[in-house]
């Protein structure tokens, strides 16, 4: 069964259609002390630890063997505008076979043969079957870390038959290989061809935008004016964030204006994240309460970027706590997407190392080395 986008290490279990699962309870970001236990305690779990959660799920289909070929669908439930592992809300858990997962609509037909219509943006975490081995061979390439190969694999799994929703899916997994051969230009044109297809909100998690300091190199900056200049929402969204620390900021920066107001939420929240890199170092400390709120209240798939830009931007500041925090948070929530949530681990280890607590870093790289698959080597 393919898990997206995670398990991570919270305790949900696998529940008949509708039964509310219990979720942790987690910290708050009021509190930079809070935020530093949060890392100290992180670094003392035993990733092994971490990772046995995800046999929670196995126990459970024991339980439950009639779930064993279900699609399974969580949902944030009620009045809950967002749920995660640090901020527990009501969560729903529904069996069945996934019909359609569009930018409005999941679709579920349930055993009993009713259909089940949920908002895709309430949509935390699906976990299904692939309807076509190719694609299923395909998706575990990405899993195994063997980007390359994975590539190639999906591509042709991509014409196997599967459902279109599978298809956005997969495609979304082809743009997460290539992004993390850096191959930042045609992960952007391949998502873009995703965004026609109107993908869920959860898909934008693979958005391969530039959240850090990095320079494009001469080919992506011609793309990233053209991705600026186009119709395409999606488009100015990359393009602005590949062109803002630039000679072209202030055309970045209009279009991050407009599209904080778009009618597309995911598009529209990603703009006002992606707004917080134009904000002065020195300015950081008066914004980042509101920061944390706005990421946090995002669905937990799109928190990975804004986290990625706080811990950098925590550290560029000299607050080291607070970013060796933000970068081991990434490590936890997301840690299926292992090429960003490894680096963020390796930063928070340098820093521990700088900072002498050299047995915190090494739990770190111990934590990263049980993330990587043992066979085969990763690409």
């Amino acid at each position: 069964m393919q898990t997206f986008p995670c398990q991570h290490a919270s305790t949900f279990q696998l529940a008949p259609s509708g039964t509310r699962l219990p979720w942790r309870r987690g910290w708050s970001w009021n509190s930079a002390w809070l935020c530093l236990m949060l890392c100290i305690a992180a670094v003392s779990i035993p990733p092994s630890h971490l990772a046995a959660q995800s046999d929670v799920v196995a126990s459970a289909i024991e339980a439950e063997p009639h779930l064993a070929d279900s699609d399974q669908v969580q949902v944030v439930t009620g009045s809950a505008k967002f749920a995660t592992l640090w901020h527990p809300q009501g969560v729903a858990q529904y069996a069945g076979t996934i019909i359609d997962f569009d930018a409005n609509l999941l679709v579920l037909r349930t055993p009993d043969n009713q259909e089940m219509q949920f908002q895709s943006d309430r949509v935390l975490h699906i976990a299904f079957q692939w309807r076509k081995d190719e694609a299923r061979q395909a998706s575990d390439l990405v899993a195994d870390r063997q980007y390359q190969a994975a590539v190639t694999a999906i591509q042709s799994a991509y014409k196997s038959g599967i459902p279109q929703w599978q298809q956005r899916i997969l495609i979304g997994q082809l743009v997460q290989a290539l992004a993390a051969l850096e191959k930042s230009r045609t992960a952007g044109v391949l998502f873009l061809n995703l965004a026609d297809a109107h993908p869920p909100a959860m898909l934008y998690a693979d958005m391969p935008l530039c959240w850090t300091a990095r320079e494009p190199d001469a080919a992506l900056l011609k793309t990233a004016l053209d991705w600026l200049n186009s119709d395409s929402e999606s488009a100015q969204l990359l393009g602005a964030s590949w062109l803002l620390m630039g000679p072209h900021r202030s055309q970045a920066e209009e279009a991050l204006r407009k599209l904080k107001s778009s009618e597309n939420s995911t598009v529209s929240q990603l703009a006002a994240a992606q707004a917080w890199r134009s904000v002065p170092p020195p300015d950081t400390m008066k914004y980042l309460a509101e920061w944390f709120e706005f990421r946090d209240g995002l669905l937990e798939p799109l928190q990975l970027g804004p986290s990625e830009f706080l811990a950098e931007r925590l550290m560029r500041i000299g607050q080291d706590e607070l970013a060796i925090g933000q970068w081991v948070r990434i490590g936890t929530i997301h840690r299926d997407r292992y090429h960003r949530a490894a680096a963020a681990l390796n930063s928070a280890a340098q820093q521990l190392q700088r900072n002498g607590m050299n047995q915190e870093a090494q739990k770190l790289h111990t934590w990263i080395t049980e993330l990587s698959p043992q066979q085969p080597t990763p690409q």
